[in-house]
Order: structure tokens, then C-alpha cells, then sequence
């Protein structure tokens, strides 16, 4: 892949989120805020700087790379297996420790859940 990114053809990443796996036609500008800020900002960034092309996922199109961004339930692991068996790549982006839940969470509904850490460390974790 590195060969790609010093002016072979481009790679292809698809951005997947919760919501582009049950959107009918996801776009950047369709993101919730807080989504939008990590997702579109940064695809966006590498699109007009970097060979590599940045999209939304579609589960209908073939992608060298998938960040899954904060996606983990099980219809995303199962994208994740379905990816990796047509040879694509998965890397899941969660900007949260999931690993050690610890410490105090100030703000409503940031501490993960026992669902999320389970998924995380013994799903996603071991899949790598």
C-alpha cells in the first residue's frame, strides 16, 4: 500500500459510522456534529492534500482501507468480517478507552458501557 501513497494508483478508504451503515445515501454533510468534526474534517483534509480518496462507505463498493469510527456493534463486526474476506483492510478508530473503564465521567453518557468494552476487547481486539 505504501507504494500507493508515493504516486501509484490511489487508495481507496471508506469512513463507516453507525449511521452510514443504516443511512439510505450517507454523506459528510449528513454527520451528526460531533461525527462530522473527526470523520469529514479529516477525510476531507486528505482528499485535497494526499492521493488517497476519502468517502463515505458504501457497502456496495470495494475499499483498500474501512475506519470504522466508534462503530462496534454486531451488524459493524459483521461489515468488518465481510471487508476483510474481499481483502480490504479494517481499522477502528474509537477516541474513547474502551479497554479500562476508570476514573470519573463528568459529562451524561460518556462512560462506555460493559457492552462496548466487551465488544472492543474481546471481539474487535482479537480479531487483529
Amino acid at each position: 500500500m505504501i507504494g500507493r501513497l508515493r504516486g501509484g494508483p490511489s487508495l481507496r478508504v471508506g469512513w463507516l459510522t453507525a449511521a452510514t451503515l443504516t443511512a439510505e445515501r450517507a454523506t459528510f454533510r449528513g454527520l451528526e456534529t460531533s461525527v462530522a468534526m473527526r470523520v469529514a474534517n479529516v477525510a476531507r483534509w486528505l482528499n485535497r492534500n494526499t492521493p488517497i480518496r476519502n468517502e463515505l462507505y458504501r457497502p456496495d463498493r470495494r475499499y483498500d482501507v474501512v475506519v470504522f469510527v466508534k462503530a462496534m456493534d454486531e451488524r459493524s463486526q459483521a461489515e468488518a468480517e465481510r471487508i476483510r474476506e474481499r481483502g480490504g483492510r479494517v481499522v477502528f478508530d474509537a477516541n474513547v478507552n474502551y479497554y479500562e473503564i476508570w476514573g470519573e465521567y463528568d459529562i451524561p453518557g460518556t462512560r462506555p458501557t460493559e457492552e462496548q468494552r466487551y465488544n472492543v476487547v474481546e471481539r474487535y481486539a482479537r480479531s487483529f
